[in-house]
């Protein structure tokens, strides 16, 4: 199999996080904009529980799950949250994918989502926006390398 072949594999991955680089940035910066003091606790809460969350990848997975779907709840749009809950199942399973796979991932999403809440507590439209698009740029660049190891990984068991 090559490279293409596991890009199709886990095209429902790639299509999400194509789908997150759309919307996600226009979130962080509307959420920049409207968040009240509620929902900023609320996207603060969730990034403390991740922060205190470094062993257990699931409990890890939900916060962060959280964290963004607090981010579209602040922007107090029913439409945009009707959609979120629809692909919530689907986006949680491609952060476990790429949680579970990855050993450096972490970290660096605790901080983008450090600087993402900053942004959002200073009411920095173009930083939130900014910050968010680079934190899933960054989740992208982490699921090429999956598919390039799962690709180093099937060439040595054909090779066997």
């Amino acid at each position: 199999k090559n490279i293409s072949e596991k890009i199709v594999k886990h095209r429902d991955v790639m299509e999400m996080i194509e789908m997150r680089k759309l919307i996600e940035p226009g979130a962080a910066s509307l959420a920049a904009e409207k968040a009240n003091e509620d929902d900023v606790s609320r996207i603060e809460g969730q990034y403390r529980l991740m922060l205190g969350e470094k062993t257990d990848v699931e409990k890890f997975i939900e916060y962060d799950s959280q964290f963004h779907l607090a981010i579209f709840q602040s922007l107090q749009n029913h439409l945009i949250m009707e959609i979120m809950k629809n692909i919530h199942q689907l986006m949680r399973k491609n952060q476990a994918l790429i949680l579970h796979k990855s050993n450096t991932i972490m970290p660096r999403s605790l901080d983008y989502h450090m600087r993402i809440l900053a942004a959002i507590k200073q009411r920095n439209k173009s930083l939130a926006s900014r910050t968010m698009l680079n934190h899933i740029l960054d989740i992208e660049k982490e699921m090429y390398i999956i598919l390039k190891e799962e690709d180093r990984t099937d060439d040595k068991l054909e090779s066997s």
